[in-house]
């Protein structure tokens, strides 16, 4: 898991809220831990059981901002293109799209924005394909 408040470790799931340092043009910065898809053999956890955790992931990030009173939020794409993270249990895209899913359901009336970040081309043509297939966005507007 990633370092969170005063050295507190983040479980599978769940997300911690950081002031942001350096360079940044952020007041904070939510730390959460996604599962690895990449099951090994022998490993009790499922698929499924991957697929809540990282709603859960979304769902405390989204959480930590509506508890902040955060209007804008962003989400990286990067790390789910890493093979040992996504394993072959579940495509990135639908890792994509259950994390949209998860975003969805826990959009706050306080919200103005959620970025879905892309890192470079390949990237961006994904998160388009994802939310082109899944991704209703009546009554809200999007924008990329």
């Amino acid at each position: 898991g990633g370092a969170g408040t005063n050295g507190y470790r983040c479980s599978t799931g769940s997300a911690v809220v950081t002031e942001a340092g350096g360079s940044l043009k952020s007041a904070s910065v939510i730390h959460a831990v996604a599962p690895a898809f990449a099951v090994e053999e022998g490993d009790p956890t499922t698929v499924e059981d991957n697929d809540e955790a990282l709603t859960a992931t979304y769902s405390a990030a989204m959480e930590l901002g509506r508890a902040g009173g955060m209007a804008y939020l962003a989400f990286p794409c990067s790390l789910l293109q890493d093979p040992t993270a996504t394993g072959d249990a579940r495509s990135v895209e639908q890792i994509l799209a259950i994390g949209m899913g998860a975003i969805r359901a826990s959009l706050y009336p306080e919200l103005d924005e959620v970025h879905l970040v892309a890192t470079d081309d390949a990237e961006e043509a994904l998160l388009l394909k994802v939310l082109e297939s899944s991704w209703d966005p009546d009554p809200f507007s999007m924008s990329l």
